[in-house]
């Protein structure tokens, strides 16, 4: 496979192995947390990101044209920047057509690779291909108007040293009077991944367009929450950035929407199996992911107890 993108929809299947870490984070900035590991676990460096496509109106930073531009390549560049310091291996991406892509890839080691789909808002996945080996891609659609479908993806990765599990990156529809587009798309994410992973241990994480609290928009929420998944939220003793709303209204001029001692809306979320572990929730909230998009990159610690083969799915906006 060569270093870019791959046609299809995003999903991931990646392997229990040695030791390892989440993403580091450091600071104290809203949304930086400390390393955690935890002994005998395999950890997975990741984390879900809508890096805003430059092909919508992008006023908020300083960008009103829908083209892609050296305005857009600097935020692409910043958000390669994110991946490198964060040590991140699997990364859920949405709304990043070919533009975006490539303008990510231009700044990540040659070790890195994409798969994606072309067509509106799309997903995509990026990888380590040092840390994880390719095995498989296909995709699916999921209806975001009347008319329109989003493709989606899934990607089979395995882990260098061992197993199996799978991601996908998802991105339902938007607006309040679709939530029974967003309903629809998590059942139908269900039905795909749970045949996909054919019985191992998963996440669903990303972008879905809905939160945990507001009426007409907890449907996937609660499609997620029935299908058996945990909320990675709610689970680790360690959470960051959990006062910020993961999509910033006032992104752009380095500022963020957060409530001192409040609780954020995050529409961006990650859910797992029962196999699987929490050790932090991680969401960045500073300054410069406020001149980069306006979502907030996410990043939950997790990994397997034991050598075991799961399956991780990302969802998105």
């Amino acid at each position: 496979m060569r270093r870019g993108r791959l046609g299809g929809a995003v999903g991931l299947a990646v392997g229990a192995g040695g030791t390892a870490n989440a993403a580091p984070a450091s600071g104290s900035q809203a949304g930086d947390g400390a390393r955690m590991s935890s002994p005998g676990a395999t950890g997975v460096r990741f984390a879900t990101y809508n890096v805003r496509t430059s092909h919508l109106n992008n006023k908020w930073a300083g960008d009103p044209d829908a083209k892609y531009d050296r305005d857009d390549a600097a935020r692409m560049e910043r958000v390669a920047t994110f991946i490198k310091n964060k040590n991140l291996h699997i990364i859920a991406v949405q709304e990043v057509r070919h533009d975006e892509r490539r303008g990510i890839m231009k700044h990540l080691p040659k070790n890195f690779y994409a798969s994606g789909v072309k067509g509106r808002s799309d997903t995509a996945i990026i990888w380590n291909a040092k840390a994880w080996k390719h095995l498989d891609t296909g995709r699916f659609d999921v209806r975001i108007r009347k008319t329109v479908t989003r493709p989606q993806v899934w990607m089979k990765l395995q882990h260098r040293r061992s197993g199996q599990r799978i991601v996908s990156s998802l991105h339902l529809a938007a607006g309040d009077k679709r939530e029974h587009l967003r309903i629809a798309g998590a059942e139908r994410t269900v039905r795909k991944m749970r045949r996909v992973a054919n019985g191992l241990p998963f996440v669903v994480a990303g972008d879905i367009n809905g939160n945990d609290r507001t009426r007409g928009r907890m449907g996937a929420y609660r499609v997620f929450k029935g299908a058996g998944l945990t909320y990675t939220r709610y689970l680790p003793k360690y959470r960051f950035g959990n006062h910020c709303d993961s999509h910033n209204g006032r992104a752009g001029h380095g500022k963020q929407e957060c409530r001192a001692n409040g609780r954020g809306s995050h529409i961006d979320m990650v859910f797992v199996s029962k196999a699987l572990r929490v050790g932090s929730y991680n969401l960045v909230a500073n300054a410069r992911t406020s001149r980069t998009s306006d979502h907030n990159p996410l990043i939950p610690q997790l990994w397997v107890k034991r050598q075991l083969t799961g399956a991780i799915y990302p969802a998105g906006r």
